[in-house]
């Protein structure tokens, strides 16, 4: 057998976005036949433009390989059409999972094998996928879109299978998965890999990668800047403390949230114009409900919250309330019922049972652009943005639900449409001052780096003016620093806008710091609900969630 049989070679590459913007910068690095490879580095740093190289996917990003090649099988694949590096034995798990949620599962695998023309491989791939995920051989049947987030991770990986590749990449995998869910895919990786599949990772996650990678690289900013073998990039990157390599409990996300309460930095933080213009909004919130004489006990009520989709019991009996001014966290392992949760909320599903109040009034069927005008507002774990339009684009598509002005009298620059025009854009400049991204306020977002992006989406459901926001994972697939910075940034919001907040979140470390209360469903029923340190040390929670003893 030839060296350069099913052997990628990625030598000297430089790649460009629209003809102006340098992402790599010379990068190298090798994936030899049925060896795992490990890509890390921090968000920005040029793994995805990587990937993009690999498999020929630039060109839908406006980006093109300047300098360099990418070498497969001893052929330079630079301007190879996508389909065609499938076919050479190339495929990919992009972020984010991309399954086709209105197809069922088996249909979803199919579409994996369009380039494989052998009817017996086929057959023998799709038995292999069964094998390696009994969970998909049950739920063959079931539509991909009702699927958890665990699942549709699993089936992204056994639709690229299909394909039988010789070489797997893989782009965080571990994304947004439950701690007991993150070591059932390491398992899988290594199975797959067993097989005789080449594998190139790309993790947030060092220690997962390392831990069953022959080799590692670690990027930044669009440079190779370390590789070797993994107890040396391990011990390397941990005395550096580099992204990825640790996982701290949050004290410096602790110790925040107590400068926060400190009256007299409240004030202070509050003195800034931004600011000011933050506090006008809630109390508009008061004074509309003063006015109108609205009394509650508190401002969010689900109770017995039961939802079936096809017979699958998404939801059993969940109740929960969340008071002005809370940050109320739901945890649980992948599949237990959390974005369903939020898509009661916000009118997506209707629950079969139970009732939803919102400030005493019930809001069950209410359509979902209905209640973002209630003041309900959130993000999603997968970002949702318009990536060609930049950011203070994608904030100001947040005051459309703020509009009072027709199209009409909004097509002209004059009286009523450009006082609100103004105060819109005013409110938006405040969001950009707050989340601190008033240097990348004109650049698309395809450009930014993820965490920068996951800040943008935070910033256009701030600029709904929401009273209320659901944070879907906000720190998924986030390093250590990034991690960090967004939980200021949620503390942030909640101390001077006066926000109620209800987080979705896999980052324990996070919660247990920045949560006031804590509920936790397993299979859609709530098993536990209380203070983090209640929570964290019940026995139920560690069974089905934490996977061991704090």
């Amino acid at each position: 057998m030839s060296e350069q049989t099913n052997r990628l070679e990625v030598a000297n590459l430089e790649v460009v976005y629209n003809d102006v913007v340098l992402v790599l910068r010379g990068i190298s690095l090798e994936v030899p036949a049925g060896q795992v490879v490990a890509l890390l580095g921090a968000n920005g740093a040029g793994k995805t433009t990587t990937l993009r190289a690999v498999g020929g996917l630039l060109d839908i990003h406006e980006g093109e390989i300047t300098k360099g090649s990418v070498t497969w099988n001893g052929e330079v694949i630079n301007h190879k059409d996508p389909s065609y590096i499938v076919r050479s034995g190339i495929t990919q798990v992009l972020e984010g999972r991309r399954v086709f949620v209105e197809l069922t599962v088996e249909e979803n695998l199919r579409t994996g094998a369009y380039t494989n023309r052998r009817r017996d491989s086929v057959r023998d791939s799709f038995d292999r996928v069964m094998t390696l995920f009994p969970v998909l051989a049950e739920r063959r049947g079931a539509t991909a879109g009702y699927l958890s987030g665990g699942e549709q991770q699993m089936l992204a990986i056994g639709r690229a299978l299909m394909a039988d590749p010789k070489l797997l990449v893989l782009d965080e995998p571990s994304l947004g998965l439950a701690p007991q869910l993150v070591q059932q895919i390491r398992d899988i990786i290594v199975e797959i890999n067993r097989q005789g599949v080449g594998v190139l990772l790309i993790e947030q996650n060092a220690v997962l990668a390392l831990s069953i990678a022959s080799h590692g690289y670690i990027m930044e900013t669009g440079k190779m800047v370390m590789d070797g073998k993994p107890d040396k990039l391990l011990k390397v990157g941990r005395a550096r403390v580099l992204p990825g390599f640790a996982r701290g409990g949050g004290s410096q996300v602790l110790s925040r949230r107590e400068t926060l309460q400190a009256p007299q930095a409240v004030a202070e933080l509050m003195a800034s114009a931004g600011r000011r213009q933050s506090i006008r909004t809630l109390e508009s919130w008061a004074q509309r409900e003063e006015a109108a004489g609205t009394s509650y006990d508190h401002l969010l009520e689900a109770e017995d919250i039961s939802l079936s989709f096809k017979g699958l019991q998404a939801l059993s009996g969940v109740g929960f309330h969340v008071d002005q001014g809370e940050l109320f966290a739901i945890i649980g392992p992948n599949g237990a019922g959390k974005t369903s949760i939020f898509n009661c909320l916000n009118g997506v599903y209707r629950p079969q049972r139970g009732d939803i109040r919102w400030a005493g009034k019930s809001i069950l069927g209410v359509r979902p652009d209905r209640v973002a005008r209630l003041g309900i507002a959130r993000t999603f774990q997968n970002i949702e943005l318009f990536a060609h339009m930049t950011v203070l684009e994608n904030l100001s598509l947040g005051r459309h639900v703020r509009t009072n002005v027709g199209w009409m009298a909004g097509s002209v620059w004059w009286g009523k449409a450009k006082r609100e025009e103004m105060a819109n854009r005013e409110l938006v400049e405040a969001i950009i001052d707050l989340l601190e991204i008033k240097q990348w306020r004109k650049y698309p977002v395809a450009l930014l780096p993820y965490g920068v992006q996951k800040r943008v989406e935070l910033g256009r459901a701030l600029a709904m003016e929401p009273r209320l926001l659901l944070l879907d994972e906000p720190v998924a697939g986030m390093n250590l620093e990034e991690t960090e910075d967004m939980a200021r940034f949620i503390l942030d919001v909640r101390e001077e806008m006066g926000i109620s907040i209800i987080l979705v979140e896999h980052d324990m470390g996070l919660v247990m710091d920045i949560a006031d209360r804590v509920m936790v469903l397993d299979f859609g029923r709530k098993i536990a609900e209380g203070p983090p340190s209640e929570v964290q040390t019940n026995p139920d929670v560690i069974k089905a969630y934490l996977g061991e003893a704090s």
